[in-house]
């Protein structure tokens, strides 16, 4: 996959901390087989008496595993298929099967990757404001100043795993951090020698719950510190070591300031969605026959089977397919791209800008009207008619390899189905799982 790829996984691997396995340490399709079905109804936010929050939690983890992919929409006409059972429970089981299913393939691991357990929720509020959590959006939050005592403070970093070697400096709040300080001002004459009085600066910032990094941290002129002397400190800088090991190298003592900016751990997920789907050896589709009509599960199909293979994909559909066959004819017929839904617009953006440069999508000037144009010519004026275009890109070559990779995994799951009603029924069948 390339240079690019490979530090894309390097930083995947570190950044998709708390995830991939039940946080008691057992088997993942146990603890996903006893949750509340509704964990798969999609919520904004999460309160105290909603059932998604009673979600199991993740543990941090890295690299390898399984990642489950699935739509969170019910499809249309469910109930005209499936009188007397709800989607989520329906969806819930049929994780649950599928996990079981791809062990004697030697595909899982006793670790699962789900969106709802390990990609942590989007930050928003605190003072200053934080808004627009995306990597379309707002990326770096900050500056906050705080003393190096602060930031050494377990309170602060205690989240962070590995604190003495490379990566991220993770932090994580459950609730709102706040920090008050008074920075002593100071000012330093043409010799840098300092003055004698100081000027009190009141600090003051709080952050809203959440998982941030540190993306960049410099020491702050102030009390004893000179401008010159502040400048001269080497900036701290992300993954090339830990926050704390910066503070050892630089000899920073407790009462001298830093300034800190953030980002969000969320952000960072997204941005590396192809690294972090190429960092797992398989991966489990629940495809209702609403997937391919999502562009979240859709793109997860299509970078997966390009960087692991279509025969790394154990399909979770025998229960939703055989009452509802016709509908995954319409499905697999009307498959699109651009026509694909996105719940999230700037998730769109990120999405296609994938799929553009894995599969080296092609863009062209396409005509999409026609205005016309009045022009003054001698005496008279006329009118011209002029074609109004703009690029397109092209997702063609996406449709036709998703397209074929799901009619052959959906012909497998049918001669799979196919042998265990033979031996249901007392036929024989070559020992060949496929029949």
């Amino acid at each position: 996959p390339g240079d690019r790829l490979q530090d894309g996984c390097g930083r995947a691997n570190a950044a998709q901390g708390e995830a991939n396995t039940a946080e008691d340490g057992g088997p993942p399709e146990i603890a996903l087989a006893i949750a509340d079905p509704q964990v798969w109804t999609f919520t904004e936010a999460q309160g105290d008496e909603d059932a998604a929050s009673r979600r199991p939690n993740a543990i941090f983890d890295c690299g390898g595993g399984l990642f489950l992919s699935h739509a969170w929409d019910e499809p249309e006409n469910w109930s005209k298929y499936f009188i007397g059972q709800s989607f989520q429970t329906a969806k819930q089981l049929q994780v649950s099967t599928a996990l079981r299913r791809a062990l004697p393939r030697n595909l899982a691991r006793p670790r699962v990757w789900v969106d709802w357990a390990c990609l942590p929720s989007a930050v928003s509020g605190g003072s200053p404001n934080i808004e627009g959590d995306h990597p379309f959006g707002n990326t770096s939050f900050g500056p906050y100043c705080m003393t190096v005592k602060a930031l050494k403070d377990p309170g602060f970093l205690q989240s962070t795993t590995n604190r003495e070697g490379s990566g991220y400096t993770m932090l994580h709040f459950p609730t709102d951090y706040a920090f008050t300080g008074t920075m002593q001002r100071r000012k330093f004459d043409e010799a840098g020698r300092p003055e004698k009085q100081t000027e009190p600066s009141q600090v003051d910032w709080q952050l809203p719950p959440g998982w941030y990094y540190v993306q960049s941290a410099c020491v702050v002129a102030e009390g004893f510190v000179s401008e010159q002397a502040a400048q001269r400190m080497e900036a701290f800088t992300s993954r090339r070591e830990q926050i704390l090991r910066w503070c050892l190298r630089l000899e920073l003592r407790d009462e001298m300031w830093v300034e800190l900016k953030l980002g969000s751990l969320r952000g960072e997920c997204l941005l590396l969605t192809e690294p972090l789907l190429a960092l797992h050896d398989c991966m489990i589709a629940v495809a209702p026959w609403n997937y391919f009509d999502r562009l979240w599960p859709l793109c997860e199909w299509a970078l997966f089977c390009a960087r692991q293979g279509p025969d790394r994909i154990q399909l979770a559909v025998d229960a939703y397919i055989g009452p509802s066959l016709a509908e995954y004819h319409r499905a697999i017929r009307r498959l699109s791209v651009s026509k694909a839904c996105c719940r999230d617009p700037r998730d769109r953006k990120l999405l296609l800008g994938l799929l553009e440069r894995c599969f080296k999508c092609e863009a062209s000037l396409v005509t999409v009207g026609y205005r016309k144009q009045y022009a003054e010519i001698g005496s008279a004026i006329q009118a011209q008619v002029m074609p109004e275009q703009q690029w397109e890109v092209d997702y063609s070559r996406v449709d036709r390899y998703v397209r074929a990779t799901a009619i052959a995994l959906f012909a497998r799951e049918a001669a799979v189905a196919a042998c265990w009603l033979r031996n249901a029924v007392g036929v024989d069948c070559d020992e060949d799982e496929c029949g």
